[in-house]
């Protein structure tokens, strides 16, 4: 019987402190997913879903269930392979969000794919959505943070080089299979103009960083279409202060949202 909690029982614990506090990431890790354990770091006020849950939903016949058994092969995939830093919580939001701009079939933007495992679920859960490959373009420096976008009093858990643990030749190679992604190398805001002319279905943005957020938030909201939606993490997130205070400083500038703030650190934005 598989068992999914949370960090709660001894040998969690124990697979918890090898993660965190010895360095045995990789380790500690591998042996939780033999074992059949689900971590995930602890935070105040955080909610919590236990993924083992997510397709036991009494409404999992209905047509809002989303596939979830789909979901799940996609979720579990980039997170198993290490793919990704985001969760079963915050990939669940992210495939509700794709669902309901599948009929745009417009193209998609990510910025801070960092290994490519978020750029490979948009891309998996579009296709499955569409029955289509919707081009989806996805920006890193796959260097870590450059020092030019930190800015040391609203970014002061961030430092140059931080998530530098990626290369772009394997994000490249690992995103092969979807014949519509473009994988660009480098700052946001020096290859925006990438980015071909015209309307966009979709954005995630998953930058860390008070500069960052405010360009990619100025430059990618005017190309939404009308239901287009831009998905933002770490909002409120204790460690990441410049994404809320970047976004509170110009958000009511720009065409009319709606805004909703989820329990998973993440900002969903709704171009009416």
């Amino acid at each position: 019987m598989r068992m999914n909690f949370l960090i709660e029982s001894t040998l969690q614990r124990i697979v918890y402190f090898a993660s965190r506090y010895l360095g045995y990431a990789n380790l500690a890790h591998d042996f939780a997913q033999k074992a059949g354990l689900f971590i995930a770091e602890k935070k105040q006020d955080y909610l919590y879903v236990d993924p083992s849950r997510i397709t036991d939903l009494p409404c999992v016949e209905a047509k809002l269930a989303l596939d979830l058994d789909v979901f799940r092969r996609f979720s579990e995939k980039v997170i198993s392979e290490n793919r990704t830093l985001l969760r079963f919580q915050r990939l669940f939001v992210i495939w509700q969000a794709l669902y309901n701009v599948r009929h745009l079939k417009l193209p998609m933007v990510e910025v801070g794919s960092y290994r490519g495992g978020s750029a490979y679920f948009i891309s998996a859960a579009m296709r499955h959505f569409t029955g289509e490959d919707i081009p989806l373009h996805a920006f890193d420096t796959f260097e870590g943070h450059p020092l030019s976008v930190l800015d040391h009093k609203k970014d002061p858990y961030h430092a140059k080089g931080m998530f530098s643990d990626t290369s772009y030749q394997d994000v490249v190679n690992y995103l092969l299979d979807f014949k519509g992604v473009v994988v660009h190398k480098g700052e946001f805001f020096e290859n925006i103009g990438k980015l071909p002319d015209g309307k966009i279905s979709f954005c995630h943005v998953d930058v860390d960083t008070y500069l960052t957020t405010k360009r990619c938030i100025l430059q990618l909201m005017p190309r939404l279409a009308a239901s287009g939606i831009l998905l933002l993490d770490d909002f409120g997130a204790g460690k990441c202060p410049g994404v809320t205070k970047g976004v509170n400083e110009i958000l009511d500038k720009l065409a009319p949202y709606q805004m909703w703030q989820m329990q998973t650190e993440q900002l969903l934005i709704i171009k009416r």
